[in-house]
């Protein structure tokens, strides 16, 4: 199994090329541990954009944080 993590991890990232996945086929067919790893891999691969709010979005306006003329 040890010789499939890698190519589990690039299926998980989205990156994997197809004749890795052909390669992968039968063996996530006969290994269950596999399967499970991978979809762990999946569920926790999540975008971080999709938890966390756009910087842009959270941080104020420069006007309004800090006015250029304060009358001091």
């Amino acid at each position: 199994c040890d010789r499939w993590a890698p190519v589990l991890a690039a299926i998980a990232d989205g990156e994997a090329t197809a004749a890795q996945v052909v390669d992968v086929r039968p063996h996530l067919r006969n290994c269950a541990g596999c399967r499970s790893t991978l979809a762990g891999m999946r569920r926790s691969a999540a975008p971080l954009t999709a938890m966390l709010p756009p910087v842009a979005a959270a941080a104020p306006e420069p006007s309004a944080a800090a006015p250029a003329d304060c009358g001091t």
